[in-house]
Parts: C-alpha cells; sequence; structure tokens
C-alpha cells in the first residue's frame, strides 16, 4: 500500500473514532441529563414519570434539556434544564400550556404543602441558607397563564456581606393545589478577588469624572452605594470584556443622558477601574 494510501486509512479511521466517541459521549450525557429529571420528579413532580417513555432529551457543550409531556393533557409541557458543567438541575418548568391545566380535587393544606416544598428545594439546590437573601414572597393572579394565582419565593445570593447581581433562586408554586410550576437557579462562580483598595469616595470621584462632574463626588445626587459582584459591560464605554467577575463598588446617580433617570455605575474595588453599569427605569 503506498504512503498516500496509509495516510488516508489512518485519517479515515481516526474519523470514525472520533465519530463513535462523540455518539457514545451524546449517549452518555442524555443518560446523565435523563436520570437527573428523574430524581426531580421523584421528589417535586412524581406525576409526570407516568410519561418517561414518550420524554425527549436534547443535550449540548452548554445546557440540556428534558421535555416531558403531560398525562392526558397534551397541551401542557414540562421543561428541565441541567447545567452541562456541574450536572445540576437549574431549571424546571410547567408554564407552557399551563392555562389548560386540569385540577384535581381540592387541596385544604396548600399553604403547608407548598411550604415543605420550598424548604426542601431550598436545601438541595442552595445548600448553606446563610448565602442567600429573601427578596420575593407573594401570592398574585398570574395574568399570562389565565389568572391563576400562584405563590411565588425568590432570593438573591448573598456572600460574606456582598450581593451576587445576576445569582438568584426562584419558586413558583401554584396557590391552588401547591403544585410546583417553576424553579429556575441561576449561581456562577466567585470572584478571583475580593480586595477593597479602593474606598467609596475615590469610586465616587469615577463616577462623576465620567458624567462630566469633573473631580467632586459631592456634586453627585448618590441615592445608594453598595459592594457587590458584577459582571463587567460596556455599557458606559468601551471595557475590556472579560467574563469574570468582579467585586465592585455600585454607585446609584441620575443622569442627564438618562433623562434623570438613575443609574448604576460599577467601580472595580481593587483596581479602579469602570466595569459599566446599568440603566434603571
Amino acid at each position: 500500500m503506498k504512503h498516500s494510501q496509509k495516510l488516508s486509512l489512518t485519517i479515515f479511521l481516526s474519523c470514525v473514532s472520533f465519530i463513535a466517541a462523540a455518539a457514545d459521549y451524546s449517549g452518555a450525557k442524555s443518560n446523565v441529563l435523563s436520570n437527573a429529571a428523574s430524581e426531580f420528579c421523584e421528589k417535586y413532580r412524581a406525576d409526570l414519570l407516568a410519561q418517561k417513555a414518550n420524554w425527549k432529551v436534547a443535550s449540548s457543550d452548554s445546557n440540556g434539556l428534558v421535555v416531558v409531556p403531560f398525562p392526558g393533557n397534551p397541551k401542557r409541557e414540562a421543561q428541565i434544564t441541567m447545567d452541562a458543567e456541574s450536572g445540576q438541575i437549574i431549571g424546571f418548568s410547567t408554564l407552557k400550556g399551563f392555562s389548560q391545566k386540569r385540577y384535581g380535587p381540592t387541596v385544604s393544606n396548600v399553604e403547608q404543602q407548598v411550604s415543605n416544598k420550598k424548604n426542601a428545594l431550598l436545601a438541595d439546590f442552595c445548600g448553606n441558607n446563610a448565602e442567600i437573601r429573601q427578596v420575593q414572597a407573594r401570592t398574585f393572579s398570574f395574568a399570562e397563564r389565565g389568572g391563576h394565582e400562584v405563590i411565588e419565593y425568590a432570593w438573591k445570593r448573598q456572600t460574606n456581606g456582598f450581593a451576587y447581581r445576576d445569582d438568584f433562586i426562584r419558586f413558583l408554586f401554584d396557590a391552588k393545589d401547591g403544585e410546583l410550576l417553576s424553579f429556575r437557579k441561576s449561581w456562577g462562580t466567585a470572584p478571583r478577588s475580593t480586595k477593597l483598595n479602593v474606598e467609596l469616595e475615590a469610586a465616587k470621584t469615577v463616577v462623576a469624572k465620567r458624567i462630566g462632574a469633573g473631580d467632586n463626588p459631592k456634586a453627585l445626587r448618590v441615592q445608594s452605594a453598595e459592594l457587590a459582584v458584577v459582571t463587567p459591560n460596556d455599557l458606559f464605554g468601551r471595557v475590556r470584556q472579560t467574563s469574570e467577575r468582579r467585586l465592585a463598588w455600585v454607585v446609584v446617580v441620575p443622569t442627564q443622558f438618562q433623562q434623570e433617570r438613575p443609574a448604576e455605575f460599577w467601580i472595580d474595588s481593587e483596581t479602579g477601574a469602570l466595569l459599566g453599569g446599568t440603566s434603571l427605569q
């Protein structure tokens, strides 16, 4: 066999091996996702296990998704999401087709049922409750889903006294029968550094310069200021983009380019650099 033929055969066999390995990897991820979804349903939505033979599993390098049809109600669908990196369930929703929900017998102890499920979910998905701060606990009419009353709980992540602007955990329950309607967890990595080299007054000076108030932080009408973990953006000019989260002073002031509406400015607590911010309504 000629050298070129041997080389072509080697490349071909390598490609076949790679494709087979990719298929196995996809199948393995699919099984992991399906098993994780089953465990979640066993604990929180056992009624969905009846349709396990009809579950549809999709996996990728980002997140995995299991689509679950409802028993006897083709207009409803549940979706279970798993983070591919951590292997943990990060989302569950039955809101698709929720307005077509069919209720069974009246449940008399809904509040207790919801409280038990809420506590179990927190223990399973948030471990140390010292790292969270409750920001929502309410019952309201869900107009987008047929006016059903739902119970909502939400928490923000807060570690070592620092709020994490993008991290939260949220539960939604049916107020009539206590059914878990949705669950969402967003939990990123901690910042590499939490050094506090920049004091608040220095951070205000950076903001004053950015909005044209010179070096005088006293000219600012500061509405609030706190330390928080943020992900840099370029809202207030070009910022060196990085996916790395940073501890920052979050300074809220009204600005002319926002028609006097307040805006947040994020100032790196270690370097004093402007990391971006967000406009507030």
